[in-house]
């Protein structure tokens, strides 16, 4: 049997649970993102369409693993810069309470 006729597909599993806990975090910053005026990244996919039911050869499966791997970092990285998830608190979270009862400053012109 030669490497060429080795063929490799994702295990579907594993996959989806980790798909299932890049929505869930994509859902907590999402809106501390929409507040930064920042747009919310796609949740990471498998190859150019999703589909983990494709056969792949052993050089497609590693390039796929791979291109897979550096979207899912740099989705991470995006969710991060935006809140902090081991506080639950958006980073861009205001610092001091605003007095919205206050009086502003009239401007005439």
């Amino acid at each position: 049997m030669s490497e060429d006729s080795i063929i490799f597909i994702v295990d579907p599993k594993p996959f989806c649970k980790l798909l299932k806990q890049l929505v869930t975090l994509r859902k907590k910053a999402q809106d501390s993102i929409l507040v930064a005026g920042m747009a919310i990244p796609e949740t990471p996919i498998w190859g150019r369409d999703g589909d983990i039911s494709k056969f792949h050869n052993k050089g497609n499966f590693k390039i796929l693993g791979i291109c897979c791997r550096a979207e899912v970092e740099n989705f991470l990285w995006r969710l991060q810069e935006w809140f902090d998830f081991s506080s639950s608190i958006s980073h861009n979270a205001p610092t001091e309470e605003i007095d919205y009862n206050s009086q502003q400053p009239r401007i005439d012109t």
